[in-house]
């Protein structure tokens, strides 16, 4: 079986990518299960190959806020190792079973050394983010409450078909930028419609179609 062909790859030889990947480590994650946590020592990057992951920061006050989610062909971890303080920004958590390819930091720093590819790929991967935090702002900015929840609702339905979203309404509210009796109070109103149905830590959108409506 071929393996995914992901942005981290892109624009390297076929030796080129045989070799750097001689270099990683395959690793799988169950649903739920953590990465690492925010403050742990970072000694690894990680390239996404299949499945979601959540990026919560803890603030000052304790609260633990969802930045966005992670899927294939994404790579998180690399700030922790690009910092001389060495720790990780934020926690990882698989939102479905994941595979990622990892890359320790001593593998890193030398293809950095040896390959400008390394630099170029990390300066258009802080481009995209920083163009998916502008996007989140102007949604802030200029949607209400509630379609900023049924848009993230609608985008939790392509990561965990055909299963329930498994995400607490914290979470969904820390996405949607919005609190969680908002969330509690859109969910109420969207199960009385019939839009979906909640569970124990878990929604179920029963109509895609009146969903995306309201979004």
């Amino acid at each position: 079986m071929p393996m995914p062909q992901v942005g981290f790859f892109n624009g390297l030889s076929d030796d080129q990518e045989r070799e750097l990947r001689t270099m990683m480590t395959r690793r799988r994650f169950e649903r739920g299960e953590v990465v690492f946590h925010q403050g742990d020592p970072g000694a690894s990057l990680h390239v996404i190959e299949s499945g979601w992951f959540l990026v919560q920061v803890l603030t000052s006050t304790g609260d633990k806020v969802g930045m966005r989610i992670e899927g294939p062909g994404d790579v998180f971890g690399e700030l922790a190792m690009l910092d001389s303080n060495g720790r990780r920004t934020a926690t990882i958590r698989a939102l479905r079973p994941a595979v990622t390819m990892s890359l320790e930091s001593e593998h890193f720093h030398r293809l950095r050394n040896e390959n400008v590819w390394i630099d170029r790929y990390l300066v258009a991967l802080l481009v995209r983010r920083v163009e998916r935090l502008t996007d989140q702002l102007a949604e802030t900015a200029w949607l209400s409450a509630e379609k900023r929840v049924c848009r993230q609702l609608d985008r939790l339905v392509e990561i965990f078909t055909p299963d329930p979203i498994y995400l607490k309404q914290a979470e969904i509210a820390s996405l949607a930028q919005t609190t969680r009796p908002t969330v509690s109070s859109v969910l109420g109103e969207l199960a009385k419609a019939d839009i979906l149905r909640t569970g124990r830590g878990s929604v179920e959108v029963l109509d895609r179609a009146k969903l995306r409506h309201r979004a």
